[in-house]
C-alpha cells in the first residue's frame, strides 16, 4: 500500500514555478516489511513527480519496523518529518541556484554528454540499434529542454533547472511494459521513484549542481546571512 502526504509549504523556485512538498509512505499489508518514508516533490507547472536526491546533503528513504513500542515509532516518524522538511529547505535552495544559472549552448551540450553520451563507433559494443536508441533519447531530452512548455516558464528557460527537469520529464513519462494499463502505470511509478529512473534523476540533479556551483555558493551565503540576522 502507498500513501502520499502533503507537507504544509510551497517552495517557489521562480515566480510561476512552484514545488510542493510530499512524503511518500509505503508498507506491506501483512506486516512483513518496514514502513518506508521518502520525500518527493511535484512541480506545479508540469505535474512532474520525482524522488529527491539521496546523495550527501539530502535525506534518504527511512524505514520504521512494525515491531516494538508504538510511542517510540511515532516519535521516530515525527523526527523523520522534521528531517525531511530541513532537507526540502536545502533542496529548494539548490533549485533556486540552478534556476539562477543560465546555461550556454556549450554547457548544455556538456550536460547532455555527461548524462547521455553518444555511442562511439569504436566502442566494441557499438550497434546501429544502440546508437539510434541513444540518439533518440538525446533528441527527446533536448526537445523537453528547448521546447517543452514546462521548461519555458520565464526565469526557467535555458537554465540548469530547466536542464535537470528536462531529464526528469523524459524519464517520468517514458512508457513502461505491462500486461494491463494499470501494470504499466505501476511499473512507471516504481521505476521513477524507486528504480533506475530515480538513480538517473539523482545523477542529473548532481550534474546540474556542478554547473551552478557559483550560484549555489551565493544562495548559501544569502541563507546564512538571513539566519544570522
Amino acid at each position: 500500500m502507498v500513501l502520499l502526504g502533503r507537507l504544509p509549504k510551497v517552495d517557489t523556485v521562480v515566480p510561476g514555478d512552484d514545488s510542493l512538498r510530499y512524503i511518500l509512505m509505503s508498507l506491506h499489508h501483512d506486516g512483513s516489511g518496514a514502513i518506508r518514508f521518502g520525500p518527493c516533490a511535484t512541480r506545479v507547472v508540469c505535474a512532474n513527480t520525482y524522488a529527491m536526491a539521496i546523495q550527501e546533503g539530502y535525506v534518504k528513504e527511512l524505514a520504521i519496523s512494525h515491531k516494538g513500542d508504538v510511542k517510540s515509532k511515532l516519535a521516530q516518524a515525527r523526527s523523520i518529518l522534521g528531517t525531511a522538511n530541513e532537507k526540502f529547505d536545502q533542496y529548494a535552495q539548490a533549485s533556486r541556484a540552478l534556476a539562477a544559472h543560465r546555461m550556454s549552448y556549450d554547457e548544455w551540450d556538456q550536460y547532455l554528454n555527461v548524462l547521455c553520451p553518444r555511442l562511439d563507433p569504436k566502442d566494441p559494443d557499438w550497434t546501429e540499434e544502440r546508437a539510434k536508441r541513444i540518439s533518440d533519447t538525446r533528441e527527446k531530452i533536448a526537445y523537453a529542454y528547448l521546447l517543452s512548455e514546462a521548461q519555458r516558464v520565464p526565469g526557467v528557460e535555458r537554465t540548469a533547472w530547466a536542464a535537470f527537469n528536462a531529464v526528469t520529464e523524459h524519464i517520468d513519462h517514458l512508457p513502461r511494459r505491462g500486461a494491463t494499463m494499470r501494470a504499466k502505470a505501476e511499473a512507471r511509478f516504481n521505476v521513477a521513484l524507486y528504480g533506475p529512473g530515480r538513480d538517473q534523476k539523482e545523477r542529473a540533479f548532481q550534474t546540474a549542481c556542478k554547473f551552478a556551483e557559483k550560484e549555489l555558493a551565493l544562495e548559501m551565503a544569502i541563507e546564512n546571512t538571513v539566519l544570522s540576522a
